[in-house]
């Protein structure tokens, strides 16, 4: 058995036994010779038949026909065999990303296909963004993988069914990224990349509402624990959008987390609500938060009109 967990052949063949391991210039070589012999050998039977060999009997161009015959089949043998080790077999993966969430674990799929020649497999999982081998297993190694992180896993009792998908144990954001899956024996390699995308939904978003002189308020919104980068909705009763005339901050912490909080200062003309919408980009996963004024500052006392106050006021029954 090999190192993935397909079986062997048994022993017993009708080439040699090295064969499998030749490489391609060899089986190339080996085709031409055989073509070269059988032509050489052809034109010199006809130039003996053109040298006025009368005496010879008929039946030798039968033989040498069928002599050519079986030398030609040489050929044709060592281009199907040269052609039936291209690709003795394949690896896939999927075509989408694959999402994980933050602290739970993640598989990266990797299948090996059309398995047809006898030798060990050698498996290696790479973590291409960052050039770390997070697993392999060499030629002939008995037993588990070794992994180089810990978290990185083979599913040990399905590599018989070519399943040498990867399990990655509590993901972090600093796992997202691409990965390639490499399958080789000793004549033969074939690879595959998987995209591993991670999603962390934050907090929800805290609304800050402080008066900073006699005519201005200043409204902030704070969220933490985002992955990947978050987007932002920040507007006031009315729907209009406070973003342009915000100062937002986005921080990535110690664990590759973003934290986010954006600060709006309002003069003359204030808004009695306003709502704070964190999103994620991928799924669209969101929190929310609303506020108005008079929650946070019922006494407050600034230079608004007395018109704009009473909007102010009017929002407090709902």
């Amino acid at each position: 058995m090999n190192t993935v967990g397909f079986s062997t052949a048994s022993a017993g063949r009708l080439f040699p036994s090295g064969a499998s391991s030749w490489p391609d210039h060899v089986w190339e070589a080996l085709a031409v010779g055989i073509i070269a012999v059988s032509v050489s050998s052809w034109i010199a039977y006809r130039k003996r038949r053109f040298d006025g060999s009368k005496s010879e009997p008929r039946s030798s161009l039968s033989l040498e026909v069928l002599l050519q015959a079986v030398i030609l089949s040489g050929a044709v043998f060592a281009s199907y065999w040269k052609g039936s080790r291209q690709d003795p077999f394949n690896v896939k993966g999927p075509d989408y990303p694959t999402v994980a969430v933050v602290g739970e674990d993640a598989i990266l799929n990797c299948t090996v296909e059309s398995y047809k020649q006898d030798g060990s497999l050698e498996i290696e999982w790479r973590h291409l963004d960052s050039g770390a081998a997070l697993l392999k297993c060499g030629d002939g190694q008995e037993g588990p993988c070794h992994s180089h992180r810990g978290r990185a896993h083979l599913f040990e009792d399905q590599r018989a069914g070519g399943n040498v998908s990867l399990k990655l144990d509590k993901v972090q954001a600093s796992d997202a990224g691409r990965y390639r899956c490499t399958v080789s024996s000793k004549s033969h390699s074939s690879d595959v990349v998987v995209e591993l995308t991670i999603v962390a939904l934050g907090t929800k978003p805290s609304l800050l509402i402080t008066q900073f002189n006699e005519s201005s308020i200043v409204y902030i919104c704070q969220s933490k624990g985002w992955h990947p980068e978050p987007g932002i909705i920040w507007k006031d009763g009315d729907g209009k959008t406070l973003v342009p005339l915000s100062k937002v901050t986005k921080a990535v912490d110690e664990r590759g987390l973003y934290n986010v909080e954006i600060e709006y200062q309002a003069t003359n003309v204030v808004s009695p609500i306003v709502t704070c919408i964190i999103y994620n980009r991928l799924n669209n996963d969101k929190k929310a938060s609303t506020a108005q004024i008079v929650d946070f500052l019922p006494h407050v006392q600034f230079r608004v009109s007395e018109a704009e106050w009473s909007r102010i006021h009017g929002y407090s029954g709902k």
